[in-house]
């Protein structure tokens, strides 16, 4: 036991220790050549990535990879018992918090550290975890990692073992209902997204404006001469040196409403370019250097950004200092992330982000912004995706996308349609997310509760977890003595037959 003068009271009968006395802690390993094996194999090997998986929310179940008994030798991985609760350990994966169960005796990389409750049920751990913010135990590095040492000194609220189960019983019983709550919420979001998508693309296919257009046909001269506007407005700035785009290639796209035609991006905008290809040195203060990370939906977040010195910003401005009313698309990464930049502020992007510029003469920003965040555009970028570990699009494939243009003021009739249908949704939208963040606070509040011994009652006849502490300790020391220095290649493969006996044990308790 620990000495628990600073910590909140429990009740009768429960203790405070640390996680060290009632688990162990186990990092995970990735041995050379273990990512050429399939998932045909009886054992499986987790990466952070598998916590994503569809399946995988609570329990892990499903990996890329999975390795027989003899591989798992051959390799010197060590298997890990079901009930081993796992979370990301190194890198920006901790900031997503992930915490999951290992479904059946598994390994895992070393990305992930494990921790496996000794004589309790694992749901009893898992669920005290899942109050645990990761990121407050990392180094606070660039990169950073937990270590074993963030691990063993937390405080852990033990209580007697009957109301172990009873605590797990009740908290399964009240997320059961929270979490179809949730799920109802996040439906909705789904659909508010498919909502939003077909807006844009019936405003793309001139259904919104479909009456106003014939009302008003008799003042919109063709897109084609807007066009031509465009194109003298480019001579002019050329300066003699003006030089033909192709022919756009139009075979393959669907018919426009009367007086529309298909432009390219690049045909239709002053210019398309990109950030900085490098990263200026960051100063205590100085102008604002935006990366995607920055990036908080359609909003810039300039509070998170790093900062660069005046020279370097006079060096990059001429290319990669957006101005107002420019868009921002993001090209790398997580591609298709638009922006509207409708502020006046200084500053340097990062070439993940690129800066589109219409010419404010012929052309209409916002217009132009829905545009780019319709699936006929995103459709597009995605199949000019270059690249596996890091996808992206190179500049001169983001300048082919094609796109419909109608007359200027039907660009602004179709705004005014896309923003009062998008407004409803937006606002049922925020609702959603307000709703998402009261069921997470109402999911901690339940788990604080329970740590608290209050969830449910005590039972004054239960054995006090003293005396279960105890027991842990009497039963960790005993395996350490039967523990022999060196693991042969029988005792290799007698350890999955000692894994699934313990998680036996571990589910009967």
């Amino acid at each position: 036991m620990i000495e628990s003068r600073d910590l909140p009271p429990l009740p009768e009968g429960w203790v405070w220790t640390k996680v060290e006395e009632i688990g162990q802690i186990i990092s995970g390993q990735t041995p050379k050549g273990v990512n050429e094996y399939g998932s045909d194999g009886e054992i499986p090997y987790f990466k952070v990535g598998d916590m994503n998986k569809l399946g995988n929310e609570t329990y892990m179940f499903y990996s890329d990879i999975a390795l027989d008994p003899d591989v798992i030798d051959k390799l010197g991985l060590r298997i890990q018992n079901k009930g081993t609760v796992i979370f990301p350990k190194r890198g920006g994966a901790i900031g997503t918090n992930k915490k999951r169960i290992l479904a059946q005796p598994s390994a895992y990389d070393l990305n992930i550290m494990g921790v496996y409750p000794s004589i309790m049920p694992y749901l009893f751990f898992y669920y005290w975890i899942l109050s645990v913010n990761l990121i407050t135990l990392s180094d606070g590095s660039n990169v950073p990692q937990i270590n074993h040492k963030d691990i063993r000194p937390l405080r852990f609220p033990l209580s007697p073992l009957p109301e172990q189960h009873r605590i797990v019983a009740k908290l399964e019983e009240l997320f059961t209902k929270l979490d179809a709550g949730v799920e109802e919420l996040k439906k909705v979001k789904a659909q508010l997204k498919r909502y939003r998508q077909a807006v844009l693309k019936h405003a793309f296919e001139g259904k919104l404006t479909e009456e106003w257009r014939e009302a008003h046909k008799d003042e919109l001269e063709p897109a084609s001469v807007l066009l031509e506007r465009i194109k003298e407005e480019r001579k002019e700035q050329a300066k003699g040196k003006y030089k033909e785009l192709p022919p756009l290639d139009t075979s393959d796209l669907p018919e426009l409403p009367e007086g529309w035609c298909w432009s390219s991006l690049e045909y239709y905008c002053k210019k398309i370019t990109d950030g900085s290809h490098y990263t200026p040195k960051y100063t205590p203060d100085g102008y604002p250097f935006i990366t995607i990370s920055n990036v908080d939906g359609e909003v810039i977040d300039f509070s998170s950004a790093k900062l660069i010195s005046e020279d370097d910003f006079n060096a990059l401005k001429t290319n990669c200092n957006p101005h107002c009313g420019d868009i921002l698309f993001s090209k790398d990464g997580t591609v298709g992330k638009v922006i509207e930049v409708n502020f006046e502020k200084e500053f340097i992007l990062l070439s993940s982000l690129a800066i589109i510029r219409p010419f404010t003469d012929f052309t209409y920003s916002r217009y132009l912004k829905f545009l780019l965040q319709s699936r006929m555009v995103l459709n597009q970028a995605t199949k000019l995706k270059t690249g596996t570990a890091l996808t992206r699009i190179i500049l001169r494939n983001l300048k082919t996308v094609k796109i419909p243009i109608p007359h200027i003021l039907e660009q602004h009739k179709i705004v005014e349609e896309i923003e009062c249908r998008l407004s409803i949704a937006d606002n049922v939208g925020k609702v959603v997310d307000q709703s998402l963040k009261q069921a997470e606070r109402l999911r901690q509040s339940i788990l604080k509760r329970a740590f608290e011994g209050k969830l449910v009652p005590q039972d004054p006849t239960d054995e006090p977890a003293s005396v279960l502490l105890e027991r842990i300790k009497a039963e960790r020391e005993k395996r350490k003595l039967e523990e022999k220095p060196k693991l042969n290649k029988n005792k290799r493969k007698r350890e999955l037959v000692q894994v699934q006996k313990q998680t036996r044990f571990n589910d009967y308790v």
